[in-house]
């Protein structure tokens, strides 16, 4: 049996705490977080983005700063995205440089398995009229051409967006079907998953689960029953079984299941 284990955790939101981002919990939230991972003992921990609520340039550079210093106490290789609001007041540079790991859209083949992570741009954010831009559809459509291997897509904007009134939820790309079009005509991309809507979800379409994570310092959205989560993952992948569980620690504790037989490797 062969399976790969990772740590998740996104949607931090480090900074002031705004309508039910407990923002100034989120640094320790995030030690709690690493504390966990490191004893999960995962083969990568994959941090999905939103390290910071976008306040000024001065402030985001603090903030992010501190989720860089707490990042410094946990095991083994870590993998980051950017989120809107580390791009709001910083550029992509800005948090490799203080992350001190780069943030690009690449891919990785491990144990059998594909994982390809988009760090793609976020140029009109916080206007609602993002756009993926043509090369980034591009290399997406090309990387997916290069491997027959099951393959699972990380990104911090969800592929699937089924309601675009919804612009309380933040930014989406107007263009997002483009992407999930490469996606579907592909044919070995086995699960998309990402953060961004601070809830867990799992929705199949056309044959491919997106999973949706919840945020690491949101609180329940009725004020009646706002209680602290600091929920995070852990995910298991058999690619001999063809199983993807997702431990979900936090006030949403539950494992969810993503079955599909594509993610079986053949010996």
């Amino acid at each position: 049996m062969s399976k790969i284990r990772i740590a998740i955790v996104t949607d931090i939101h480090n900074g002031p705490n705004i309508a039910n981002k407990q923002g100034t919990d989120a640094l320790r939230l995030t030690e709690a977080f690493i504390k966990a991972a490191n004893n999960y003992a995962p083969d990568f921990t994959l941090e999905m983005g939103d390290r910071i609520s976008a306040v000024s340039p001065q402030e985001d550079r603090k903030n992010m700063s501190d989720i860089a210093d707490a990042f410094q106490k946990l095991n083994g290789d870590i993998i980051s995205i950017n989120g809107n609001n580390d791009l709001c007041f910083l550029d992509n540079a800005d948090n490799e440089k203080i992350l001190g790991r780069p943030l690009k859209t690449f891919a990785m083949d491990k144990d059998g398995a594909r994982f390809i992570f988009l760090n793609w741009k976020m140029d009109n954010y916080p206007s609602a009229n993002m756009q993926i831009k043509q090369e980034e559809l591009d290399w997406l459509e090309c990387e997916l051409g290069q491997s027959d291997a099951p393959t699972i897509i990380i990104s911090h904007i969800p592929l699937y967006w089924p309601d675009r009134s919804l612009t309380n939820h933040g930014a989406i790309y107007n263009n997002i079907d483009d992407a999930r079009e490469i996606v579907e005509n592909n044919g070995n991309v086995v699960l998309c998953m990402c953060g961004h809507k601070h809830t867990n979800k799992h929705v199949t379409i056309n044959g491919i689960p997106y999973i949706t994570l919840q945020s690491l310092s949101q609180l329940h959205k009725d004020p009646a029953r706002q209680q602290e989560n600091g929920t995070y993952s852990f995910m298991e992948i058999d690619t001999d079984t063809g199983t993807i569980d997702f431990i979900i620690e936090g006030r949403y504790k539950a494992r969810q299941h993503v079955c599909d037989d594509r993610l079986k490797i053949q010996p």
